[in-house]
């Protein structure tokens, strides 16, 4: 039944897709190009044995009785589509569960659980799609009160907040961010329009967006990057093109222009490439660092020179597992590096160009899709 709603979804001529993007569309909070290449990509990892196999991969055998009956899956606002994983994996498992939307985004689960319901109205009728904003108490306490199991994605705060009111399990992935690694043997072009598209993609509001990008060399290694992906970038624009920012997001993208053209300008090395005077078409500020700094997403970009790949990890090793994911470019150095970045607890390892596209082989937070469900508090 499962494959059935997800084939029905990723058909050519998919009414429910369609019914997606133009109501998502309408929202405004992407464009319809945004939509259109990313919500595939939020319900691709379904397809075929991927949750037969997962369930293997995990938990060796599909689960008999002492599980959860009730899930009560709390959605991230910050992209659409995160219900599609969840609710596939509840009913797999024989677990009813309640869809908790973010507040921009609540047009997909409500859709999602209509197509389950096309499918077979009786499996179905073990999920549902509600929504109520956040902190609102009283209307929580009666939902954690009934619920087994609670899943949940959102900042640190919101995460230690839900675990402390839940009565059962309670699996909580915090705020994490993404970065990149070119080294000295990867093609600049290529690596450049890779690492465009896995910045471009939900304008870079994902926990698999990179924010930073390592370049094995010198400052002129790192300029001559950054260079090229302006031009990526400058591409996307007309293709992939990003939604207006709000206020506050204009604010933070100007900041971060005109604090490198002011450090440039005071004698430092930073220099910032704009894509175009429009905030959301992309920024790309080259810096020499020493410690990991996230940037203020909507496409803005840090490229750092680092005299060897292996000087990465210095830069990650602080962090307390912040970072999700990393994607790399060239075949030298990166194979060993790839496995001191898992040390060091970053989730997923990939080439560039491959981090926006997981499967259920990912493990967000480090932690299993499933096996918690049955074992954590």
């Amino acid at each position: 039944m499962i494959s059935a709603v997800v084939e029905n979804w990723l058909a050519a001529d998919s009414v429910w897709m369609r019914r997606a993007v133009d109501e998502l569309a309408e929202v405004g909070r992407f464009s319809r190009p945004m939509l259109e290449a990313g919500l595939p990509t939020m319900i691709a990892p379904l397809r075929g044995t991927a949750i037969e196999e997962l369930v293997d991969r995990e938990m060796g055998d599909w689960p008999v009785g002492g599980g959860p009956e009730l899930a009560l899956h709390v959605l991230p606002s910050n992209l659409p589509g995160h219900a599609a994983i969840p609710a596939a994996l509840s009913l797999a498992l024989g677990v009813a569960c309640v869809l908790k939307s973010g507040r921009d985004d609540r047009v997909f689960a409500r859709l999602w659980v209509e197509s389950f319901r096309e499918v077979d109205a009786e499996i179905g009728g073990c999920v549902e799609s509600v929504y109520w904003q956040g902190g609102e108490g009283a209307v929580e306490d009666l939902v954690l009160k009934q619920a087994d199991l609670v899943t949940a994605s959102g900042s640190d705060e919101a995460m230690a907040d839900l675990g402390r009111r839940c009565r059962g399990r309670f699996v909580g992935h915090g705020h994490r961010v993404s970065c990149a690694v070119v080294g000295c043997d990867a093609d600049q072009r290529s690596a450049a329009a890779l690492l465009a598209a896995d910045v471009a993609i939900w304008d870079q509001l994902g926990c698999l967006s990179p924010h930073v990008c390592f370049v094995e060399g010198g400052l002129d290694e790192a300029t001559s990057f950054a260079r090229e992906l302006t031009d990526e970038f400058a591409a996307l624009a007309a293709t992939l093109p990003a939604t207006g920012l709000t206020a506050g997001a204009a604010v933070a993208v100007r900041r971060f222009r005109e604090a490198a053209a002011w450090r440039h300008f005071g004698g430092g090395v930073e220099s910032v490439f704009e894509v175009s005077k429009a905030l959301e078409s992309g920024s790309v500020v080259v810096e020499q660092a020493t410690a990991f700094l996230p940037t203020p997403q909507h496409r803005c970009v840090r490229v750092v020179p680092v005299p060897r790949a292996e000087d990465v990890v210095r830069f990650l090793q602080p962090l307390g597992g912040l970072i999700e994911g990393v994607g790399l470019a060239g075949s030298q150095t990166l194979p060993m590096l790839a496995q001191q970045l898992r040390d060091v607890g970053v989730a997923r390892v990939v080439e560039l160009g491959q981090l926006q596209l997981p499967s259920l082989e990912w493990r967000p937070s480090g932690r299993p899709r499933v096996g918690d469900w049955f074992t954590a508090r």
